[in-house]
Parts: structure tokens; C-alpha cells; sequence
């Protein structure tokens, strides 16, 4: 159970934390704690762990009286083992900044628990548990296959009424029972984001779901717009530059940044004592966001070469840094980018560099 949930948080905007797992015997226990640890923020995403989904009734009668009156979070309830004594834990995400939180629900979508299917806030939008049943009818289709089209079908309308596309899901975790073949929610995934997934996917198997279902998917989108960045190689290009680089002070949206890079993307420099470092994008945010505020960093490109096959294309793009717009230049060098086209949009599949010397 541990970091099912956070994995998936690492490196969101400054305006949100995550929770632990937050364990207890009693329900009303677990959600006190949370209500403490969530103080002067709003709970927009939770994972209720049930140590026997049979409590799920019950986890929902106190998680209804602690929301009573308030947004109920976007949630996932899942069964699996915890610790002795144990029943119930949870995993929140709380977002503390001030901007608006809304819910979003469906037309014609029936909640028979105490959930909103998406809260939006202003940079992501958290999407809830979807099974693989019809929410107004309870009926679970018969087939695996089918319960996985319905949870991915359901998932679609929630994404439709945030007015999102599916390439602006950024991560999603599909909880199976062992009675749904993960062959059948591997095939599904790939007829609904494409044969190589772009965003991070964990599937897991459970011992259990709520409500009968067998299959149930959550995760997070991007609310913004960054598909214009993505439409030519140009475009694509000019975005990679243009997101990492700004004055001292100036946060840079990393929102953007990850949207620009395929899930398996890569980047690659030369060491000057011999060697490759090779690191994820997320690392590389990691490693530089604190410096590039605190510094001020800007990248300009100088020259570029460009070729192309089919849906493949590579890029010589000469590059200056600098520390701010108008000082000298600190070094240069060259960019080797390779980029995909999924007859969509362009991914940033490598960026291979090196500095002159």
C-alpha cells in the first residue's frame, strides 16, 4: 500500500501537500485525522484503503458526516492488507493555494457514494475512482473486457465535462481484480490513449472493489492548454526552450515543461571526464527548479538543423546560455533532440547535449 497514491504526487505545484497513510481501527479516527492534517487547505483527492471492502457501507456513513456540508473530495476506495488491527487508511492530496476548487460531475451521472467524479483546481483536475459499472444502473457488465471499455468510457465523459482531452492526462492508476486479466487493461489503454502510452500508468491487482465492480481507474490531468506547443516540431522546440528559461524569482511551469516529454522520454548529457548522465524529465525538474529561480537562467537557441522520416525527427539546435536576457553568454553547445509524432501532437522522445569546450 505505501506510495501507491504519492507516487504519483511527486513534484506537483508548491500549492499543494500530500498526506501519509493515515491508519486507524476506527473510520471516524481516520477521518479526524485527516480534517486536522488538511486544516487551513481543501481536500480535492483521496484513496480510501478498506482492510475488507465489506466495511464499505460504513467507511461511507463517516465519510459522508465528515463532509457533510463541504466539496467531497475526488476518491478511490480499494481493498487490500493492512497492518493488524487496521481497518481503514487513507491518502489525501490537499491543495492550500487560493484559487478556485470546483466539482464536476457528469450530466445524467448518479453518485451513490459520497464522491465528486473530478475537482478541478487551477492547474489540475483530479479524477475519481471510475469502475467499470454503470453509475445509474449498478449493472456490471459480464465480460472483462467490457468493464474495462465501461471504466475507460466513464473515464472519457468525466474528462468531456472538464472540457480535457485525453493527452492531457498526465498519470492514471488501474486497480484490477484478479478476476480482469491485466492483458485486458493493458489492450484497453492502448485503443483509448494510443499504442505507446504518453502519460505514467501504474496498474496494480487488488483482492477487491467497491460495489462488485472489478476494474476501477484514477488520476490527474492537466488543466491548462498546452496543445498549440505541440502541433509542429517548431513549435515543440521553441516550448523547450522557452519553458525552462526566465529572470531570478520567476517560478517556471512545470506543468508545461512535462506536457512537452513522452512518459519514456530521456535527458542526456556528455560528461567532460568521460561518460553519459542520463536522467527522467522529472529528475531533471527536480535537480534545477530551486537553481533557475534563484539564479535566473535562459537558453536561447542559435542555429538549427532539422530532419525528418515519417513520424520521426531529429534536431541539431545550437544553443547559448545565459544568466539573464542581457548578460554575457556563459557557455554554448549543442542540443541533439529526437521527437515522435503520434499523428496528434509532437513528443519530446531525448534531448541529448553537450557544452563546447
Amino acid at each position: 500500500m505505501q506510495g501507491i497514491t504519492l507516487a504519483l504526487a511527486l513534484f506537483f505545484a508548491q500549492d499543494y501537500r500530500y498526506s501519509g497513510g493515515i491508519g486507524c481501527e476506527a473510520f471516524s479516527r481516520c477521518m479526524a485525522e485527516l480534517e486536522a492534517f488538511a486544516a487551513g487547505g481543501k481536500i480535492v483527492a483521496t484513496t480510501v484503503y478498506l482492510s475488507d471492502i465489506a466495511d464499505y457501507t460504513s467507511m461511507n456513513e463517516a465519510y459522508e458526516r465528515s463532509f457533510q456540508g463541504a466539496l467531497k473530495p475526488a476518491r478511490n476506495t480499494v481493498q487490500v492488507k493492512l497492518p493488524a488491527g487496521q481497518r481503514m487508511a487513507i491518502q489525501a492530496t490537499i491543495y492550500t493555494g487560493r484559487g478556485l476548487v470546483e466539482g464536476l460531475t457528469p450530466p445524467n451521472v448518479k453518485n451513490v457514494a459520497p464522491i465528486t467524479p473530478a475537482i478541478r483546481t487551477p492547474e489540475k483536475v483530479f479524477i475519481a475512482g471510475i469502475l467499470g459499472r454503470d453509475s445509474n444502473t449498478g449493472a456490471v457488465p459480464s465480460t472483462a473486457e467490457a468493464q474495462v471499455e465501461m471504466c475507460l468510457a466513464r473515464h472519457a465523459n468525466v474528462l468531456a465535462t472538464a472540457r480535457l482531452a485525453p493527452s492531457q492526462v498526465e498519470n492514471a492508476t488501474i486497480f484490477h481484480t484478479k478476476r480482469i486479466p491485466r492483458p485486458a487493461v493493458e489492450l484497453a489503454l492502448t485503443r483509448f490513449f494510443g499504442p505507446v502510452l504518453p502519460l505514467a500508468v501504474t496498474i496494480l491487482e487488488v483482492p477487491a472493489l467497491a460495489l462488485g465492480a472489478q476494474v476501477g481507474l484514477h488520476g490527474t490531468a492537466l488543466n491548462r492548454d498546452y496543445a498549440s506547443d505541440v502541433l509542429s516540431v517548431d513549435s515543440t522546440v521553441k516550448a523547450l526552450y522557452d519553458v525552462i528559461s526566465g529572470p531570478a524569482g520567476q517560478a517556471r511551469d512545470w506543468d508545461r515543461f512535462r506536457y512537452l516529454f513522452h512518459s519514456q522520454a530521456r535527458f542526456q548529457t556528455v560528461r567532460p571526464q568521460g561518460g553519459v548522465l542520463s536522467i527522467t524529465p522529472e529528475e531533471y525538474a527536480g535537480r534545477n527548479a530551486k537553481a533557475l529561480v534563484e539564479q535566473g537562467f535562459f537558453e536561447t537557441e542559435t542555429s538549427r538543423r532539422v530532419e525528418t522520416f515519417e513520424g520521426i525527427a531529429h534536431v541539431w539546435s545550437g544553443f547559448a546560455i545565459r544568466r539573464s536576457a542581457d548578460t554575457p553568454i556563459l557557455r554554448t553547445g549543442i542540443n541533439s533532440i529526437q521527437l515522435y509524432w503520434d499523428r496528434t501532437r509532437w513528443w519530446v522522445l531525448s534531448v541529448l547535449w553537450d557544452n563546447a569546450r
